[in-house]
């Protein structure tokens, strides 16, 4: 019986020791997906701005499709059309000169906190979702 312990005791003192290490293994696998997606972002937005140096104005598209294929038209580039996560890209022109890009993130879903907004050249982040806000400072960093 005093075996049994001593091993069980041996396993969470191992346990223990290595969860700090496994978090932050886990934790920078999250934040390399959201980083690569910043970077899929950035590319696309880099194109819009200059179609908005250009043209005067944002491209009217009324989908990300349309607005990749209006880009591919004009400067010759494939825009790609999912973030890290697999999802769709999702492109808005609120008026003639803003627009916004976002990814649901890993959720799948728009609306909600882990979403990545691109807009008007920058990136808007809910505060609240902290790997995604840390990521982003480390992908600013990158720069």
């Amino acid at each position: 019986m005093k075996k049994l312990i001593i091993i069980f005791l041996f396993l969470v003192l191992i346990l223990f020791l290595y969860m700090g290490p496994l978090k932050n293994f886990v934790k920078k696998g999250k934040k390399l997906e959201i980083i690569e997606t910043f970077r899929i972002m950035d590319r696309v937005g880099e194109a819009v701005e200059t179609y908005i140096i250009d043209w005067g104005q944002a491209p009217k598209a009324r989908t990300y499709q349309e607005l990749s294929r209006i880009l591919k038209e004009k400067y010759e580039i494939e825009l790609p059309e999912n973030d890290k996560w697999g999802n769709k890209l999702i492109y808005r022109i609120n008026n003639k000169n803003s627009y916004e890009l976002i990814s649901p993130g890993k959720d799948k879903k728009i609306g909600t906190a882990d979403d990545i907004i691109y807009k008007d050249g920058e990136f808007e982040i809910n505060k609240k979702n902290k790997i995604i806000f840390s990521a982003l400072k480390d992908y600013l960093k990158e720069e």
